[in-house]
């Protein structure tokens, strides 16, 4: 099959979006040091967080792990 053929022009554009991905990381990584009031501490790992919302929190995980398993990327077939 022609899958893998080039449809129409090359975009330029895309060669640069990862390289605007790269330099908006740092912006974000220092942002969040320099406005720590805005951003909410460790809550979980802390043991700051009341046991009646950690507990649904944790058997949620727990249940999505197990759909995961279930009818994670192995459930699926490859398209070819």
């Amino acid at each position: 099959m022609e899958r893998h053929r080039r449809r129409g022009p090359r975009r330029p554009g895309r060669r640069h979006s990862g390289a605007g991905g790269a330099v908006n990381l740092p912006i974000i990584k220092f942002s969040v040091d320099w406005w720590s009031t805005l951003h909410q501490g460790e809550s979980i790992i802390a043991g700051k967080i009341a046991p009646v919302y950690l507990w649904p929190l944790l058997l949620m995980m727990l249940g999505y792990g197990l759909l995961f398993l279930i009818f994670g990327p192995s459930a699926s077939a490859p398209i070819s």
